[in-house]
């Protein structure tokens, strides 16, 4: 994950040893997250982009977070 201000991106990866591009998880990730109410956006090749407002409190990003944690759970599932 790197961030710069209120920018982040989570790259999706194949595996952590050849960090080959996930690019079909990507879609799968976008379309949960919307799906559970969080928009995000796709940067790059599998790149994950989350753009949050620049005034934003703790409870929103925490939101935010379980929203994520929900989709890549749902996207990556085996099946």
């Amino acid at each position: 994950m790197s961030c710069a201000a209120a920018l982040a991106t989570l790259d999706l990866v194949e595996d952590r040893i050849s960090r080959t591009p996930a690019r079909d998880r990507v879609a799968r990730v976008l379309t949960r997250a919307f799906h559970n109410g969080l928009l995000l956006v796709s940067y790059g090749i599998s790149r994950v982009r989350f753009i949050p407002p620049l005034m934003v409190d703790r409870g929103h990003v925490d939101e935010a977070m379980v929203l994520l944690e929900a989709a890549l759970t749902e996207a990556l599932a085996p099946g």
